[in-house]
């Protein structure tokens, strides 16, 4: 399906759009996986008080997050 919007192309560009297409999809799921797997530690994994040690978690899964999504939109 995605061949057909792009029959124009040679194999080689359309392998180099495929790919971008492909790198921008993935980093877009990703991101959104991250980025809602951080109430579900808080909720699972934090007991009455955070730690530092969540703190870190929880930056770092949002900042992986806005990395995919930046990832996602410039290839997009």
């Amino acid at each position: 399906m995605f061949k057909e919007n792009f029959s124009l192309l040679d194999d080689e560009k359309f392998n180099k759009v495929f790919r971008l297409y492909y790198v921008s999809e993935q980093a877009k799921i990703f991101s959104i996986v991250s980025l809602t797997a951080i109430p579900w530690y808080i909720l699972g994994y934090t007991n009455e008080s955070i730690s530092k040690e969540n703190i870190i978690i929880v930056i770092s899964m949002g900042t992986l997050s806005l990395i995919c999504f930046l990832i996602s939109k410039k290839l997009k």
